[in-house]
């Protein structure tokens, strides 16, 4: 038995097929939604994270160390005459330690279970800040950019550059956090020898962070 779409002319069998795109194409998504992600797209933000913001120094890590009770992660500028000196324990030193040897804990710590999810959800790292020092306390920001927005994000100084040191992102310190707990060469000189940190240091620590 000869099928009635063999036996429909041309133009016929025409119209049905392009009836039969556009329904597909309807279903799949509708024109203003894919408007909609394409002016997503393309507002993302691209601030310029590059330049070190007004009253703030570019920094980088110079290495974790132990200290008296602990370790210490030392930040230097190259245009401030001291180094800041940030205490932490060794759960976050070997943190940062892996990060600027570029090696992987055995399983994700805390950090890079938080990189992973922010690779996935395309959100990057802009740059870092340490922003202020309250009764003894390192105040810090993590500053995110999404598809949409820049978002500001509290955080502790230790945290953040264990984020920072895993990509090479940006770390800005105040002025006046470097004046107020920022060591010179003489002071330095004044404290004992330390031993700079080293992942095997490390090995009885939790595998997340505190």
């Amino acid at each position: 038995m000869t099928s009635r779409m063999a036996n429909a002319t041309p133009p016929v069998i025409a119209a049905f097929l392009i009836g039969l795109f556009a329904l597909s194409a309807g279903c799949s998504s509708a024109p203003d939604e894919v408007s909609e992600r394409d002016a997503t797209q393309q507002t993302r933000p691209s601030p310029d994270f590059s330049e070190a913001p007004e009253d703030f120094s570019s920094a980088g890590v110079l290495g974790v160390f132990s200290a008296p009770g602990g370790s210490a992660v030392m930040l230097g500028s190259p245009t401030k005459e001291s180094v800041l000196p940030i205490f932490i324990n060794s759960s976050q030193a070997m943190a940062i330690q892996l990060g600027l040897d570029g090696e992987d804990f055995e399983r994700p710590l805390t950090h890079d279970l938080v990189a992973d999810i922010m690779g996935q959800l395309d959100v990057e790292i802009g740059k870092i800040q340490v922003d202020d020092i309250r009764g003894g306390t390192f105040i810090a920001t993590v500053f995110l950019v999404t598809p949409t927005d820049v978002l500001e994000i509290d955080a502790r100084p230790s945290d953040a550059i264990a984020l920072a040191v895993k990509d090479d992102i940006p770390i800005y310190v105040a002025d006046a956090v470097f004046d107020a707990a920022g060591l010179s060469d003489e002071h330095l000189r004044q404290l004992p020898p330390a031993a700079p940190g080293d992942p095997d240091d490390f090995h009885d620590s939790p595998t997340t962070p505190l």
